[in-house]
């Protein structure tokens, strides 16, 4: 008897949602008007031939006090020099026989862990140069720089203390140097400490290491000074006080193939799209932004640029960028970098005025990354800019 219900309950429901699906009209869609149906289009800059513009240009590229790597070396198209300052703090019981003259400082020398390279890193070159004028790298500007270079001391480096071996640089520091920034901490006859400038000589790669910021400080350059005192001797580690690096270079012209977007020099790009043909008053769905990469032109060194940052811009020749909208980000994708945009798209279709987006390297302070993106101009339609639309209205 208990199989028999089981059975008949089966083909009741066999029978209950066969009707729901041969059969839709008997929900009561058919007595829903058209005007409150919701029709779910898709529309593709390719297939509907929006009209769209890419060019870049160049950002300030001086304002990188808040770097967390700073870079030093010469590398095709970009030079980095490096400023760095040391805190200088002994403790009371190497500073009292200091003073007293009763102990010297015999040996400095720095440590730095590289975090990034790009180029070749075997035959690697700098000079080290005392800085003599002050500078600040929240305020740094090129009149800063161009009295730094001013009054540049001479090269204090001996090549021969450098090695790079186990991940590690390490040179000698001028002893004479180190003893007057020492002194300096309680004699103000002795000059200024600020510091010293690295500048490269090789042109075959370039450096980068942990810049001051709230990173672990394990990783930071360390300058050790050795202290001896009747034979007993001393080590003590200083920490950066203030860093900065301060690229230059010739950019990359566009192409009608392609704009280049480059780290470092803070190269970026803008986008715009025409989207008179995209409908008023329709809910965004989805926007995806895909961007073709030109790989002959494209060098990333030893940190990928995995992402590009779009902006918001609210005027379009002179690049200004919204104040009030975030960044997105688009992650790179095999040969494209691809990401939804869909809040910057909805603004426009609810009347923000369209001055297109801000395109730029998420890794532009920290890298030399150099990647080529198909232009609008390029020559094989499937490699522009693309900007695929899905989008919700009703039915007419």
């Amino acid at each position: 008897m208990n199989k028999l219900i089981k059975y008949f309950s089966l083909a009741i429901l066999v029978v209950y949602f066969s009707s729901c699906t041969n059969d839709p009209n008997s929900l009561g869609t058919d007595l829903v008007p058209n005007s409150d149906k919701l029709n779910f289009v898709v529309i593709d800059s390719y297939t509907s031939n929006f009209n769209q513009e890419l060019t870049s240009y160049k950002y300030d590229s001086l304002r990188f006090g808040s770097s967390s790597t700073v870079l030093l070396g010469n590398y095709k198209n970009i030079t980095s020099e490096v400023l760095i300052g040391f805190y200088i703090n002994p403790a009371d019981s190497i500073m009292d026989p200091y003073k007293a003259d009763s102990s010297k400082l015999i040996k400095c020398w720095v440590e730095i862990q590289p975090t990034y390279w790009i180029g070749d890193s075997n035959s690697f070159q700098f000079s080290i140069h005392r800085i003599n004028s002050s500078w600040n790298p929240s305020s740094i500007s090129q009149d800063t720089i161009n009295e730094i270079y001013n009054t540049l001391g001479p090269n204090l480096l001996d090549q021969s203390t450098y090695s790079f071996a186990d991940t590690v640089m390490k040179f000698d520091l001028n002893t004479e140097l180190v003893d007057g920034w020492i002194r300096r901490t309680y004699d103000s006859s002795y000059a200024p400490d600020y510091g010293i400038l690295m500048r490269p000589i090789s042109n075959s790669g370039i450096v980068g290491f942990q810049a001051l910021t709230t990173y672990n400080d394990e990783d930071y350059p360390y300058l050790y000074m050795v202290f001896e005192q009747e034979g007993v001797f001393d080590t003590i580690i200083a920490i950066p006080s203030a860093d900065l690096h301060v690229p230059k270079g010739e950019i990359y012209s566009n192409t009608n193939d392609n704009i280049i977007l480059q780290s470092s020099l803070a190269v970026r790009g803008k986008l715009l799209f025409d989207l008179s043909l995209v409908p008023e008053n329709i809910v965004i769905n989805k926007a995806t932004l895909d961007l073709f990469i030109d790989n002959n032109n494209t060098e990333f060194g030893t940190i990928d640029a995995d992402t590009i940052a779009i902006g918001f811009l609210t005027d379009f020749e002179k690049s200004t960028l919204s104040t009030e909208i975030g960044k997105y980000p688009i992650l790179k994708s095999g040969d494209k970098y691809s990401g939804d945009i869909r809040l910057f798209v909805q603004k426009w279709m609810d009347g923000e005025e369209n001055k297109g987006l801000l395109i730029q390297l998420s890794d532009e302070l920290r890298s030399v990354s150099r990647v080529g993106i198909f232009n609008s101009t390029s020559s094989v339609d499937s490699l522009k800019p693309r900007l695929t639309i899905y989008y919700t209205n009703k039915y007419e």
